[in-house]
């Protein structure tokens, strides 16, 4: 469902996106009220009868405007998040509001305002001309269309030219010198437009073949996690996991009845955060911060760094420069491999080259799934970014042009892994949210106001398709003894259940 355009629009003002958000979820509250409904989505509350869940955040540039959308809707309607994970745009929803304080409390609204507040095209940091050129080229869905136009007229227009110097015998004088004219300033366009695209190739050689430093956000992340806790010089790693993990005083409890389940086998109740990055030199995925001892230095650990974990997220090939870690501390110690060797049974790389978690797991919707755990206590749910480009290319494959084709090729390769995974847990598919983002370019940071709350009343109405899956009626929930809801929970349970009785039967055959 693509959210109105007609919105009215306040430059940096956070209540033009609630006063878009709040008829939707009023008339939500409406019908749950007059069917006499709940949401019921988790057996795990606090004292506030929150109910927690695990959120997974799929990566897309400034599509993550959308996902604040969605984490606004399930925050409104009571709904905390336990453990938390992300790629790239996920990866920095994630760890801010991981950050930002108690689970209890709602960190959407407060999210919003830090990128309502800040000019997201800062983050488009490299030369001039590269600057120009993003700009122009996001303003369109398929910027490689423009790019065909451009080209198409520049060629139709210099071979016109050429015609009328090659048979000027046959043209007035007039007619010469305006060829002769539009032919030179073609050549001489081509020709600057040639230099600086070698200047452009020579500084993205030297800048490890990407064309924007990435510094800028880096800055801006560092000081946003130090706002936090100002007291701090600023927010490290192990200060990061001790705020996310933190959940003392919210008396965490399972529901007696709802809970199906034997909770022995079950880990404990409190947060993480998973930000997920890719590296190249040994072609691993990379979970942060849980692997960070992979990167210990002579020099230290870059990822002691919180900001370093988005940052080594959301290096998008190309666009941004990789995220160099030199001179491993365990290189070339064949008789001490460890951590590496723990993680991936390799001996260590001297160096490491990280870039966008999303090479290889843009959607990481398996992170928390425990295998071993008969009956869940609360659901993973993942929050999926669709730009309807699966549909776009159904019956004309044939006409793809080389843009196209290499994209698919890559987009096949990408979501491979995290689809495969999906496709066979037929479970944990009924947790995944779809989010329209197809109607703006996943990388035009210089999007309008009208743009980012058009993203975000998409996670908004996508949020609140998705909870009504999960409405069960009142007087069942407040049973005092179970009595099986119409609720997606209730289902899922008794399906994971299930599952989890053949995979034992077929282990044991």
């Amino acid at each position: 469902m693509h959210p109105s355009t007609e919105i009215p629009i306040t430059p940096n003002d956070v209540e033009c996106f609630e006063t878009n958000a709040e008829p939707l979820l009023k008339q939500f509250r409406d019908e749950l009220q007059d069917e006499n409904k709940e949401i019921y989505i988790s057996d795990v509350r606090d004292i506030y009868q929150n109910q927690y869940i695990d959120l997974v955040q799929k990566g897309g540039g400034v599509w993550g405007v959308a996902l604040i959308g969605f984490t606004y809707v399930l925050e409104k309607m009571g709904i905390r998040f336990l453990r938390m994970a992300g790629t790239s745009a996920g990866a920095i929803n994630t760890v801010l509001m991981s950050a930002m304080g108690d689970k209890n409390e709602e960190k959407s609204i407060r999210l919003l305002r830090l990128l309502v507040r800040k000019n997201l095209f800062d983050f488009v940091d490299g030369h001039l001309i590269v600057k120009t050129m993003v700009r122009l080229l996001t303003k369109w869905k398929d910027p490689s269309r423009i790019i065909r136009i451009f080209t198409f007229v520049y060629a139709f227009i210099l071979t016109v030219s050429l015609i009328g110097l090659t048979f000027n015998g046959y043209f007035h004088e007039n007619v010469k010198l305006i060829s002769f004219i539009i032919c030179f300033i073609c050549v001489l366009t081509g020709i600057l437009a040639a230099a600086m695209l070698m200047m452009l190739w020579n500084r993205f050689k030297q800048a490890g073949l990407g064309l924007n430093p990435g510094e800028t956000f880096l800055i801006w992340m560092k000081q946003v996690l130090k706002d936090f806790d100002p007291g701090k010089k600023e927010m490290t790693t192990d200060e990061l996991e001790r705020i996310a993990a933190y959940v003392a005083n919210l008396d965490l409890t399972v529901d007696p009845v709802r809970y199906l389940g034997n909770s022995g086998n079950n880990p404990p109740l409190e947060g993480a955060v998973t930000v997920i990055t890719s590296e190249l030199c040994t072609g691993n995925k990379i979970e942060l911060p849980r692997m960070r001892e992979l990167f210990n230095c002579q020099t230290g650990n870059p990822m002691d760094d919180a900001a370093s974990l988005v940052r080594a997220s959301m290096a998008i090939p190309f666009f941004f420069e990789s995220f160099y870690v030199k001179d491993i501390k365990y290189a070339n110690k064949k008789n001490n491999p460890e951590p590496w060797d723990n993680f991936f049974g390799i001996n260590p790389p001297t160096e490491c080259r990280l870039v966008d978690g999303g090479i290889l797991s843009n959607f990481p919707v398996d992170i928390y799934v425990d295998a071993n755990v008969k009956c869940p206590r609360y659901p993973t749910i993942g929050i999926d970014l669709n730009d309807g480009s699966e549909a776009h290319s159904n019956g004309n494959a044939d006409t793809w042009n080389l843009f196209e084709f290499i994209g698919n090729i890559f987009n096949a390769a990408r979501n491979h892994y995290d689809k495969a995974y999906i496709q066979k847990n037929r479970v944990q598919k009924k947790n995944i949210a779809s989010v329209n983002v197809g109607f703006i370019n996943w990388l035009k940071f210089s999007m309008s106001e009208k743009e980012k709350i058009q993203l975000f009343m998409s996670g908004v109405v996508a949020a609140i398709e998705f909870l009504k899956r999960f409405k069960a009626d009142s007087a069942v929930l407040k049973s005092q003894t179970y009595v099986k809801s119409e609720s997606q929970w209730d289902i899922m349970k008794e399906e994971r259940m299930d599952m989890y009785e053949k995979m034992n039967i077929q282990s044991n055959a």
